[in-house]
Parts: C-alpha cells; sequence; structure tokens
C-alpha cells in the first residue's frame, strides 16, 4: 500500500461516533499524521481500532491504557496539550 493510500486509510479510521474523540483526532491527523515514523503509524493504527469510549478516555487522561506502546503513543501526542 503507497504512503499516500495508508495515510487516507488511518485518515478513514479517525472519523468516529464521538464528536469530542472526532476533534481530538482530527487535530492530531492535521498537525502529526503525514510525519510520523512507520512504527508509529503502526501503533495508531491498532490504537484506532479501540472503542470510542476506551480511547477517549485514554486521550483526556481519565484512564490509562495497560497497552504501554498505546500508553507511550498518548502520552507523546495527546498528553502534551
Amino acid at each position: 500500500m503507497s504512503q499516500a493510500a495508508c495515510l487516507g486509510r488511518l485518515r478513514w479510521k479517525c472519523r468516529r461516533g464521538m464528536l469530542e474523540l472526532d476533534m481530538l483526532l482530527e487535530e492530531f491527523c492535521s498537525t502529526h499524521l503525514e510525519r510520523l515514523p512507520e512504527e508509529e503509524l503502526t501503533t495508531f493504527d491498532y490504537l484506532l481500532d479501540t472503542p470510542d469510549p476506551e480511547l477517549y478516555s485514554w486521550m483526556i487522561g481519565q484512564a490509562v491504557s495497560s497497552n504501554l506502546q498505546f500508553q507511550a503513543f498518548i502520552d507523546l501526542y495527546f498528553k502534551s496539550k
């Protein structure tokens, strides 16, 4: 899959059913997505398989993921705000 197709697929996966989560992910994509190394793109792809309420609670700091890769990614890109 080409880089453009991969990024397009990830942007599509960022379209969620929760407005607040959509807004966080849209900002992340416009700021970071095209610059992520392949390993982080893979982590982000798997992270997006998480159900909305759980993902949102991790991103706003209400809960912590038991997956260390997910939590490190969230800490790096979402907790710095």
